[in-house]
């Protein structure tokens, strides 16, 4: 009896011991597949400009989001309009983020300074499978041209609310924060489409 008790309890023992082996080579193989997902490109692109977009709405929505960054931008952008609308002929005065004058004011808030669609580019430049060199050049074209874009757009609505008062609201927070978001993707596809082709020429001169 006491023989066939300790067989059956070796019979026990060893069974769990199977199975716990066949639990962890289970759970090993899943991580390891779900690595080799993550270094799908696509997949990996889609977690490295998610957790970048993240990284930049916490900072942004931040409690004590007042970042003197976006303060001196916003300031800058001011002061440049004044300073263009009085080329234009129009008596402005620039009061940190106000520009003023006799025909219509406006301020220069959180969402005209095209900060979002930029880091939309960033992130996406960044997380797209490419070398450093066309990445680095992307984002300083990019980053460049969005702001020059935008210094326009606030000028072009300071007109709209000059000559179109009614339609300044519905033009500033629905076109053209919409047309500055589509901007940044059609960005990002045209320089995906540059930096694919001149890749190959980079390491062939490289070779």
């Amino acid at each position: 009896m006491r023989r066939t008790r300790s067989r059956k309890l070796a019979f026990r023992i060893g069974f769990r011991h199977n199975n716990i082996q066949a639990q962890g080579a289970t759970r090993i193989g899943n991580l390891l597949g779900a690595m080799t997902l993550v270094r799908h490109p696509v997949l990996r692109a889609v977690i490295v400009f998610t957790v970048l977009m993240a990284l930049f709405y916490g900072i942004v929505h931040a409690p004590d989001n007042k970042v003197l960054a976006f303060e001196s931008h916003l300031r800058l952008l001011a002061s440049w309009t004044g300073s263009v609308l009085v080329l234009c002929g129009h008596d402005a005065t620039v009061n940190g983020r106000f520009v003023g004058s006799s025909e219509f004011s406006f301020e220069v808030v959180r969402g005209c300074d095209a900060i979002e669609p930029t880091a939309v580019f960033v992130s996406a430049v960044l997380a797209s499978p490419a070398s450093l060199g066309p990445k680095v050049l992307g984002i300083l074209v990019g980053a460049l041209s969005l702001f020059l874009l935008n210094f326009v757009r606030i000028i072009g609505l300071f007109f709209v609310g000059l000559h179109f008062r009614n339609a300044f609201e519905f033009v500033h927070e629905d076109i053209c924060q919409t047309a500055f978001l589509l901007l940044a993707v059609m960005g990002w596809t045209v320089w995906g489409l540059w930096a694919r082709r001149s890749t190959p020429r980079l390491r062939h001169a490289r070779g």
